[in-house]
């Protein structure tokens, strides 16, 4: 005997794969154009010093160095956000989708941010911008969620792991942030270590 199908279970299929179809080329869009964007400022801010400082001056050298260094910590830390998503459930909708796709702007928010760190005067300035602009990466806003779900969560226990999760990818963006403005700086301009203030 053949199976039968009710109509309204194959119009709620169709309806949901064209949710999550809107749904996706929405996440990629705004992915793509917000790393374009990233990419198209540190592009004007490059062009802006080679005008200012000539193509071979200490601060462009230090904000290459840095822009460089911003890509692979920007990369690292993506990479790591998706090998820690196995070990956490979200319960937001589409999470898995927005974690693949933000690895774009991610990455070249890391390398606009390596690249002004990399262009301070000093050490510390460097440490410090780099820290801050990193930090981003490291989605406060979602720490923040995360932190005021837990203050209604039902199950607190399942609410802390993602707030603990939360705190270490920030404390470690800002880390790389910090290590990306001191490499920057420091390699290219060794000179300018001495001035720590």
């Amino acid at each position: 005997m053949a199976a039968t199908f009710d109509n309204g279970f194959f119009d709620f299929v169709g309806t949901m794969f064209i949710v999550l179809a809107i749904a996706g080329v929405c996440l990629m869009l705004l992915t793509v154009g917000s790393g374009l964007l990233f990419t198209g400022i540190h592009r004007r801010l490059r062009q802006a010093r080679e005008r200012a400082g000539g193509l071979n001056s200490a601060e462009l050298r230090s904000s290459r160095a840095g822009s460089w260094l911003g890509l692979t910590g920007g990369l690292a830390l993506w990479l790591i956000s998706v090998v820690l998503s196995r070990f956490s459930s979200s319960t937001e909708p589409f999470s898995e989708l927005l974690l693949y796709f933000s690895g774009f702007p991610i990455v070249t928010w890391c390398m606009l941010s390596g690249s002004i760190a990399g262009n301070r005067r000093s050490v510390r300035s460097a440490c410090w911008t780099g820290a801050a602009l990193f930090l981003l990466a490291g989605n406060p806003v979602g720490f923040l969620w995360s932190a005021a779900k837990l203050l209604v969560a039902v199950e607190p226990a399942d609410q802390q792991i993602v707030l603990l999760w939360g705190s270490v990818r920030l404390l470690l963006a800002a880390t790389v942030g910090m290590t990306t403005g001191l490499l920057a700086v420091r390699t290219v301009r060794p000179a300018t270590a001495a001035s720590i203030a």
